[in-house]
């Protein structure tokens, strides 16, 4: 299962914490990319560590993650049915 979190607001997802303002930001930018909320729930159905990894990734300050969380996040959907 899941490590213990170091502080509150934050998930874990293999091996990389990530912060509520930072997964509120990858879901608003996941949006951005059209991207929807509907599209991600079904996603984290099938696998939530992934999706907040993907999500973590499109949060972050640092472009080539961004790009990376983009990219998986719609790949991911792809398989699970969601596509964008």
């Amino acid at each position: 299962m899941s490590s213990v979190i170091p502080f509150p607001s934050a998930a874990q997802a293999f091996g990389e914490t990530f912060s509520s303002v930072t997964l509120r930001a990858g879901s608003i930018e996941a949006e951005r990319r059209g991207i929807t909320r509907d599209q991600i729930t079904i996603a984290m159905e099938q696998n939530r560590q992934l999706v907040t990894y993907f999500l973590g990734l499109l949060g972050s300050a640092n472009e080539q993650d961004r790009q990376g969380g983009a990219l998986g996040l719609t790949r991911l959907l792809g398989v699970t049915g969601g596509a964008a």
